[in-house]
């Protein structure tokens, strides 16, 4: 089924104008080295209509930017500044970190140092003993060598004087001994003298055994 078309009085050029052509026909029926004719009613309408179009398209590009910004654009300050307070706070839980770690070396220094302290003094009270009792132990060597050295020369002296009195025993003795040889001599000889016959008795003397 067919339905016939009427054209829109508006639409329908008259009877006796030409009838319009696109530009590019146009441009193309013209001869060169001749300046291009100027366009007709519809030629103009449709430029105008193509202008339009491409500054509603425009507007709509502009539009959607403005929209995408719109939208976005806060998303992308809000993701900024989140990031940054988050940044920040990490940069605050690093310097506590680091604060934390700082004071806890602090802490173990002090307590090596305090620890080396005691051993310290306990080396220093470890050394005053040894002192104590070396001086204990040359003060009972000293009286102790005193004692031996008057001991020893106690000794000698009682020695010395007992040797000396010995001494003047034996030589006594010996002086004693030597006064009673010369008596048993004398004694002797008499004795022989008295036990021998004189020349003047007729006795003979007694043979040798």
């Amino acid at each position: 089924m067919t339905t016939p078309t009427h054209a829109h009085p508006a639409m329908t050029p008259p009877s006796g104008s030409p009838q319009p052509q696109p530009p590019d026909q146009v441009a193309a029926a013209e001869p060169s080295g001749q300046e291009p004719s100027s366009p007709g009613p519809r030629s103009a309408r449709v430029a105008q209509t193509g202008r339009a179009r491409s500054a509603a398209g425009a507007l709509r590009a502009a539009a959607a930017d403005n929209l995408m910004m719109a939208i976005f654009g806060p998303v992308i300050v809000l993701l900024l500044g989140y990031s940054l307070y988050t940044t920040n706070d990490r940069f605050g839980e690093i310097n506590d970190r680091f604060g934390e770690i700082n004071d806890r070396f602090i802490a173990h220094e002090a307590s090596n140092d305090a620890r080396f302290a005691a051993q310290d003094a306990k080396i220093d009270a470890l050394d005053a003993k040894i002192d104590e009792v070396d001086a204990r132990l040359t003060a009972r060597i000293n009286e102790l060598e005193a004692k031996l050295t008057a001991l020893i020369h106690e000794v000698d002296a009682k020695l010395t004087a007992q040797i000396n009195e010995l001494d003047l025993k034996l030589t006594a003795l010996i002086a004693a001994l030597g006064e009673t040889d010369e008596v048993d001599a004398a004694v002797a000889g008499e004795l022989i003298a008295g036990a021998l016959p004189g020349p003047d008795s007729g006795a003979s003397p007694p043979e040798p055994p």
